[in-house]
């Protein structure tokens, strides 16, 4: 499998079809001798992921489905939460190009209007305490005008918009967008990221609902740790790190 085109420097593997993007970028990233990025994209795919056992909802050619292979320049494995950050900003700040009220749902669902509108999986390799590779896989609902019942909060940009968008347009602003913010993170603005990033939280300093192993709780967004844990502020007055296993923030 040989990319058949550049896109913003990148190079870039099309299919028709997969089962998933972050898939075929990882087998990638194991075959391969060059350490230079690359992007596959699909027009469908069969069993998309998201966090845990989520699947990812798409309907062939109306959605960006993508993975972008990358290799992290002296990333410290105890700062990867910079990868999700930059990843959120950037889609956000293409969806943003289009509408208002975009906001990032921790640690990184994009949102407009509080609906799902993309999501992003990242899986990383780590070696020597450095990140060495890391697959940052997105999907982002274009062009579709419904969804399952089981999914009562998503939307797409069509949805949002009225308007059809072209999927290729979308493909060249975003991967441009994504090589900035991570290139950003690796030349030492991180701490830029995370104020940017905490400025785009959904629901910061106001009261929302989480689900815990223990139940459901209700606490108050006040920002991300240095690790990318959520800060709650809890009834008790309280703040406490939490981390993405930990508790689920409902819509």
């Amino acid at each position: 499998m040989t990319a058949q085109e550049h896109i913003q420097g990148i190079e870039v593997i099309r299919l028709a079809e997969t089962g998933s993007t972050n898939d075929v970028a990882r087998a990638l990233a194991e075959e391969r001798r060059s350490r230079t990025p690359l992007l596959v994209t699909a027009r469908h795919q069969r069993a998309g992921r998201g966090r845990g056992t989520n699947r990812w909802h798409s309907v062939a050619g109306d959605d960006l489905l993508f993975s972008l292979l990358w290799y992290p320049s002296r990333l410290p494995a105890a700062q990867q939460f910079a990868l999700s950050m930059a990843a959120a900003l950037a889609t956000a700040r293409l969806i943003s190009t289009f509408t208002r009220d975009v906001s990032v749902k921790w640690p990184n669902d994009i949102l407009v209007a509080g609906r799902k509108i993309a999501g992003i999986l990242i899986e990383t390799t780590v070696s020597r305490g450095l990140t060495d590779t890391a697959v940052i896989g997105a999907g982002i609902n274009v062009n579709g005008t419904a969804f399952p019942p089981s999914l009562p909060a998503a939307v797409s940009l069509r949805m949002v918009t009225g308007e059809r968008h072209d999927t290729g347009e979308l493909l060249t602003t975003i991967t441009g967008l994504l090589r900035d913010y991570l290139q950003k993170a690796e030349k030492g603005g991180v701490e830029a990221l995370q104020e940017e990033y905490e400025s785009m939280l959904y629901g910061r300093e106001e009261e929302s609902t989480f689900r815990t192993e223990k139940g459901e709780i209700t606490a108050v967004i006040q920002g991300i740790d240095l690790w990318g844990r959520l800060l709650l502020t809890l009834p008790d007055g309280e703040t406490h790190p939490f981390g993405m296993e930990e508790v689920h923030q409902q819509l």
